[in-house]
């Protein structure tokens, strides 16, 4: 009886270990997943918000260099003298030279 009773006992304990390790294995498995999925949709969001302000700024860079294109052609179109659009326009003498140049081949 008395051996029969710690068989018991050791079979009840046996069977918390056992659910323990289940429980862990489980619960791991699951963190592991949710975390992955929680790291994913972050990881996502940030790389659109980076991409956005990438191609915002990029545009905008993209838009004031265009613009100061347009004003140095509509100077030059006005017989501005070329240091003059250099002085307004901060563009380079050689690429007011090209603007010349594509200007005369149209």
């Amino acid at each position: 009886e008395a051996q029969a009773r710690q068989n018991a006992i050791n079979d009840y304990y046996s069977g918390i270990a056992t659910a323990e390790r289940k429980g862990k294995a489980e619960g791991k498995a699951e963190g592991k997943a949710e975390g992955k999925a929680e790291g994913k949709a972050e990881g996502k969001a940030e790389g659109k918000a980076e991409g956005k302000a990438e191609g915002k700024a990029e545009g905008k860079a993209e838009g004031k260099a265009e613009g100061k294109l347009e004003a140095a052609l509509a100077m030059l179109a006005d017989g501005i003298p070329q240091e003059k659009v250099e002085l307004y326009t901060w563009l380079s003498v050689e690429e007011i030279n090209s603007l010349q140049l594509s200007r005369s081949s149209k």
